[in-house]
């Protein structure tokens, strides 16, 4: 098929790739009077086995031109009942990567133009949607996806099931905790990231907070740092991603809740390959199909942030309180399953039987060992109940 991507941030790079790898062609239409947000953005495996499985590089490619360091998880500090642990990813290509958002992009971008995707430095106000195809400035294809950032789109919207953190200061320190791990520091308002870049003796970091609990002003006197990039956002997520029978939407302004864990950019890629199956049969069962799977799946997704939440933090403050509380209904409600009668039994349950979390997000039972075990100060023997 012929297809179009408006928007040139990184969730159009994930759908551009996914498009590829299914022998598609690809237009991307891009507004280069738009400023690009440049932060760190921090991956899990899955993002970078699609780039490397389409564009033939791999993160030692990428790491010896100098565009990503490596990451082998996620190392909480202040979380739970511990002062600090590491996730380490489970996975079969269990390597991730960190990456600067404008660096990366313009690398991959420029590895698209070899592959045959066309860029169209054009403003999109208006896409025509007939029976056959869409038409974006004049031009005929047959099918489009928007990645056009959070405002991009004036979609129906609806509220993250609980509230976390909403607002941000980005900056970069020359402090390195970790060399090969995000971090994840918890404060008393939020949470910090720290993306480890020592090649360049830098760490992108970012102070997250609910501005609820924590005005900005008050956050840049704690942080105290130069250059400061303040972001918010509203934690949601669209009722819909296959729009109308030619057009559906990825990235930003189709969710956004929050970046721990890098989850964004991961359910980035999972719809991504939604989009290209729905492709494969465009009738109105599989548009309900579709969006239904997609509701099915942000929900998970919520559920795997309260999952984190609910071990609550070192910190008694009123934002990890509330947040605490509202993580464990959403936590309990889903240990309640036939004669399971606690969290850490549906954890043991799944290890034993080789089960994966459909109700959980994304990651597989002992991805959720791995972040039970360090919020709770406890071994997987503890767990699993067995023997030294």
């Amino acid at each position: 098929m012929n297809i179009a991507i408006i928007g040139k941030g990184t969730s159009a790079i994930i759908q551009a790739l996914m498009f590829i790898r299914y022998g598609h062609r690809v237009t991307i239409f891009y507004d280069s009077s738009i400023p690009e947000i440049c932060v760190g953005e921090s991956t899990t495996p899955l993002v970078m086995n699609l780039v490397q499985n389409v564009c033939k590089i791999s993160i030692g490619d990428m790491l010896d031109d100098g565009i990503v360091s490596l990451k082998n998880g996620i190392k909480f500090i202040n979380w739970g009942n511990q002062d600090s642990f590491r996730h380490h990813f489970f996975s079969n290509t269990p390597l991730a990567a960190h990456f600067l958002t404008k660096k990366f992009n313009l690398y991959i971008h420029n590895i698209l133009k070899n592959y045959g995707v066309e860029y169209i430095d054009v403003n999109v106000d208006n896409v025509i949607e007939d029976d056959d195809g869409v038409i974006i400035c004049d031009r005929k294809f047959d099918f489009v996806t928007h990645c056009t950032g959070w405002d991009g789109l004036n979609l129906q919207y609806r509220k993250a099931i609980f509230e976390t953190v909403n607002s941000a200061l980005v900056y970069n320190d020359d402090y390195i905790e970790d060399y090969s791990y995000t971090v994840h520091r918890a404060h008393e308002n939020g949470w910090q990231f720290e993306l480890p870049f020592p090649e360049q003796n830098l760490s992108r970091q970012g102070y997250l907070f609910n501005r609820n609990y924590q005005s900005l002003n008050e956050a840049k006197f704690l942080v105290n740092k130069k250059d400061m990039k303040y972001l918010e956002w509203e934690q949601r997520f669209s009722k819909k991603f296959i729009l109308t029978k030619r057009q559906s939407v990825n990235g930003n302004c189709l969710f956004f809740i929050e970046p721990l864990q890098a989850l964004s950019l991961h359910y980035y890629v999972i719809f991504a390959e939604m989009i290209c199956s729905y492709l494969n049969d465009m009738n109105l069962q599989k548009y309900n199909e579709m969006n239904k799977d997609y509701l099915e799946k942000i929900i998970a997704y919520q559920n795997l942030i309260a999952f984190h939440y609910s071990y609550g933090s070192k910190f008694k403050s009123n934002f990890w309180k509330d947040t605490q509380n509202n993580a464990k209904l959403i936590v309990q409600k889903l240990a309640i399953q036939g004669d399971t009668l606690t969290y850490e039994d549906y954890i043991r349950n799944d290890i034993f039987y080789g089960t994966e979390y459909s109700k959980l997000g994304c990651f597989t039972s002992e991805d959720h060992m791995y972040i039970h075990c360090g919020m709770m100060n406890k071994s997987k023997k503890d767990i699993l109940n067995i023997n030294a």
